[in-house]
């Protein structure tokens, strides 16, 4: 006997034993679509058959019934995976169009539901949440937590939710499109404004690791952007932005940002507005490409009208000046940062002010002028700490841990970086984990500790790969190469510092890729290569002198004297 519903009864009485029937696998939806369209309706197509199989939601009624129609309707491939994506998706689900199908299954399991947990299931088909728990249930429904997780259970009972794991809800593809259906109009706009609601609570009492809902969060902004109340998805935008800027899923947050400049405009708020561009500008910045960071921070300075300096406007100038040192142009990025500075001072922006004047720098630092960087650092240190953001003091200490060890002090270097990962730890934030680590990965190999330095690296890439951020797993990945160069594993070094140069952010050059040439350098040296080390020796010295990085620059150009003089004693040996 089969059925959506858990037949307790028959357990309890009669003994009977529960089977558990999942989806099929991706390969077995494959095979059911071939047995029925025959070899050649989809021959050559794999794509199309697994599109088609996961808009089926490798349901096997919904497998047959598309396939039966592709084969005796004489559908085109194309057709019906429109239809599968549209609103008739479950006409074309049926027999003949009819009302026989996978909607009249669900339907049938619907109305045996109590009314409210039929509700729920409405309620909770309006939004493509990727998962819910038991309080964000309770928000769309607007009843209390309690009331929410039994409705949860009761629709699990039903097998019209999956409960995973880690104590989540999820929605079957079909499942969750045939609740949308049953949904009114209203109970949509209704949803709309409790979710946002809920996240602006949620931001608003800093509730930890809220970037794992930040799938949920993009579906609620897109939904409320399409029902109708564009203030409010601009509120929330806007209060989320130190959240999207300190990482997280990089398609997941461009939408969610697209989604409040969208809102802005349609407020006719250009304040707003610019906001919304400084915060594209912020992603692009650390997702790539920068080209277009750039131009996101000029429209925000052009949507920035009136003559009143904000804090947007500082923004604005703080990620162009970033823009042009990401594309490798130190000089024009450093009197950027000083406007940036003076714009922040100008209206008492205390974290604004430390933002600019530590990103100069650390930039005159890389420049070679490290005591006075040390100096600027040390300051912008000093007024974060006063003015409370602790994703901002994390940076400064990340980058004046560098400056520490550029200085020759490794000691203070290390606790700087061992402080930035407190703040991490704190935060929540996995890209701030991995450049802490990193940090500290580097300063262990500095004070060859070589087995500390690999598990901190190791560590660092864990991290950097949960962030999904370029430039964190760049950090990482020539954090383990130079542990690895420091035992001896130079083939290892090498393919993590050629790795570490396919991860960079496009069209940006910056300090991770020069150290990764160095470090590949180094690699082929230690291999017995010397001419491919000079190569990327050269390359390195030659790219550090183009953009001003005058620390790697001389770092490049010492490998390089040591390799060529390594090889005049080979020529001169007899």
């Amino acid at each position: 006997m089969t059925s959506r519903r858990d037949l307790s009864g028959l357990v309890a009485r009669h003994g009977a034993r529960r089977v558990r029937l999942d989806v099929l696998s991706p390969e077995e939806s494959v095979r059911l679509l071939r047995s029925v369209t025959g070899a050649e309706a989809l021959a050559g197509r794999p794509e199309a058959e697994a599109e088609i199989s996961e808009h089926c939601g490798r349901l096997p009624l919904a497998l047959r019934l598309a396939a039966a129609n592709i084969s005796t309707r004489s559908w085109d491939v194309a057709e019906a995976l429109n239809a599968l994506q549209g609103a008739d998706r479950f006409s074309f689900l049926s027999e003949d169009g009819g009302s026989g199908g996978v909607a009249a299954a669900f339907s049938g399991t619907y109305r045996s539901l109590p009314s409210d947990v039929a509700r729920l299931f409405r309620l909770l088909g309006t939004v493509p949440l990727r998962s819910v728990t038991h309080r964000t249930a309770a928000a769309v429904a607007d009843v209390s937590p309690d009331l929410a997780a039994d409705g949860l259970r009761g629709l699990s009972s039903h097998h019209l939710v999956e409960r995973g794991p880690d104590g989540r809800y999820r929605f079957q593809r079909l499942v969750r499109a045939h609740a949308a259906e049953l949904a009114s109009d209203r109970e949509r706009a209704s949803v709309a404004h409790r979710l946002l609601a809920y996240y602006q609570d949620a931001v608003d009492r800093s509730e930890p690791r809220l970037w794992e809902e930040c799938g949920n969060i993009t579906a609620t902004v897109v939904h409320a952007r399409e029902h109708g109340r564009p203030e409010e998805v601009v509120r929330l935008v806007r209060a989320l932005s130190p959240l999207i800027r300190d990482g997280g899923p990089h398609t997941a947050w461009l939408t969610t940002a697209r989604a409040g400049l969208d809102c802005a405009r349609r407020c006719a708020a250009p304040e707003a507005e610019a906001a919304m561009h400084v915060l594209l500008g912020e992603i692009h910045l650390r997702f790539g490409p920068t080209t277009q960071a750039g131009e996101s921070f000029t429209a925000a300075l052009d949507a920035h009208r009136g003559p009143g300096a904000d804090r947007t406007l500082s923004r604005a100038l703080l990620g162009l000046a970033r823009a042009a040192a990401h594309q490798g142009d130190l000089t024009r990025a450093v009197p950027m940062l000083g406007r940036a500075w003076r714009t922040a001072e100008g209206i008492g922006w205390r974290s604004g002010s430390a933002a600019a004047r530590g990103h100069l720098g650390a930039i005159l630092g890389w420049m070679g002028q490290v005591e006075e960087g040390h100096r600027k650092l040390a300051l912008s240190i000093e007024e974060c700490r006063e003015s409370g953001s602790e994703p901002l003091l994390h940076w400064l200490l990340c980058e004046m841990s560098w400056n520490r060890r550029a200085l020759g002090d490794p000691d203070t270097a290390w606790r700087d970086a061992g402080e930035a990962l407190e703040i991490a730890e704190g935060i929540g934030s996995p890209t701030s984990r991995a450049v802490a680590l990193s940090g500290l990965a580097q300063v262990l190999c500095d004070v060859d500790d070589p087995a500390a330095a690999l598990a901190h690296a190791g560590r660092a890439m864990r991290a950097a790969e949960e962030s999904g951020t370029p430039w964190a797993v760049t950090a990482a990945l020539n954090a383990r190469g130079r542990a690895e160069l420091s035992i001896g594993r130079h083939a290892d070094a090498d393919a993590l510092f050629t790795d570490s140069l396919r991860h960079q952010v496009r069209d940006g050059l910056h300090w991770h890729s020069i150290e990764a040439l160095i470090g590949r350098a180094a690699a082929c040296a230690g291999l017995g290569r010397d001419e491919r080390a000079a190569w990327f020796a050269e390359q390195a010295r030659a790219v550090a002198d183009r953009h001003g990085y005058a620390l790697l620059r001389a770092r490049a150009a010492d490998q390089l004297s040591e390799l060529r003089a390594r090889s005049d004693r080979t020529a001169a040996m007899p």
